[in-house]
Order: structure tokens, then sequence, then C-alpha cells
């Protein structure tokens, strides 16, 4: 049974939920829901790092808007360990 991917952004004390998350192969995009009119896009993909099969790298692009204008922008790197929560 396929798990369907879900993605959201914590900051500033706030959670903005992902209103579409896609994920296609390692490549992973997604775009929150507006708060006070602020939202997230993130669009990249996963990369196994080589030291540690356990540990995958996110690596790419986030974006953040208000009302629609792009206020900031850089690439992320983000690190997940199979197993921790």
């Amino acid at each position: 049974m396929p798990v369907k991917p879900r993605a959201s952004v914590y900051a500033h004390n706030r959670h903005y939920s992902a209103v579409s998350t896609t994920l296609k192969g390692s490549s992973l995009s997604f775009e929150t829901l507006a708060l006070s009119g602020v939202s997230y896009q993130f669009a990249g993909a996963f990369h196994k790092r080589s030291a540690d099969p356990k540990i995958m790298v996110l690596k790419g692009h986030l974006t953040k808007s208000l009302n629609g204008k792009k206020l900031a922008e850089a690439d992320v790197e983000l690190e997940y360990e199979e197993g921790v929560d």
C-alpha cells in the first residue's frame, strides 16, 4: 500500500502544514498553507550519505513568501535518519 507523503515547516513557533506534497523517486516538493499571508515552498531530492547508509540528506531550495511575493530563499540541506523520532 503506497504511503502518502506529508511535509511541514516549523518556523517562528508556527506550524505550516503542506497543502500539496509530491514525492517522485528521490525528488520531493511541497507548498504550505499560508498563515497570516506567509507560506513556504520547497523542491529538492534525497541523497544517501556515503559514511552511514541509514542517514539520508534532503538537499533543495526553500522559498518563503508573503501574500504570494517572494520574501526570502535559500539552498538548504536537511538530514533524515531512519528509525529516529
